[in-house]
């Protein structure tokens, strides 16, 4: 998810400080200007960037052993899933790319409208195209990824889609607590 903003329609998270001095976003109508570089970066923020939790990628943090499911996936295997630890599963299609994610909030959606778990699928009830990152994502674009879409955890993906992981905010966690040292 890093790497040189060259046009203005770049997802903002994709930039990384250096490397973007004004972003123009048109958003009904309006300009909205965006300037961010190192005369702008708040100390605190730099000082975060290059302590060594900061240099840290979602790779070195990420859970590698996840469970996953497929479109045909009953709603109660997801659930039981999600009781040995994890509260989302990918859904990958017969080539392990991602297609999807089923959280605790989809199943209990669907028991709330009524829905036996045994007659669901993941398909029935996944959001398809979810929010990932790839193994080489730092773990301060990570952080704005979850804090901005207000997500727990979410999937890593290789270059070709495939899933190859999970990271959650306790991973994040574990990340800075092993780096400085407690």
């Amino acid at each position: 998810m890093t790497g040189k903003c060259e046009d203005e329609f770049h997802v903002l998270l994709n930039c990384e400080p250096g490397h973007w001095n004004h972003l123009k976003e048109q958003r009904r109508g309006h300009e909205l200007s965006l300037k961010k570089g190192k005369n702008h970066m708040s100390d605190d923020v730099a000082a975060l960037r290059a302590s060594k939790f900061g240099q840290l990628t979602v790779g070195s943090v990420m859970e590698k052993e996840v469970q996953s499911g497929m479109k045909d996936s009953e709603a109660k295997l997801l659930a039981s899933f999600m009781m040995e630890g994890f509260g989302s599963v990918p859904i990958i299609d017969e080539t392990s790319k991602l297609v999807g994610i089923v959280s605790e909030f989809d199943l209990l959606k669907a028991l709330r409208k009524g829905k036996n778990l045994e007659d669901v699928t993941a398909g029935d009830i996944m959001t398809a195209n979810p929010v990932s990152v790839t193994q080489d994502t730092n773990v301060l674009t990570l952080m704005d990824v979850l804090q901005n879409n207000h997500l727990i955890r979410v999937p890593v993906v290789d270059s070709k889609g495939k899933l190859i992981g999970i990271v959650a905010r306790r991973d994040l966690l574990r990340g800075y607590l092993q780096t400085s040292g407690s």
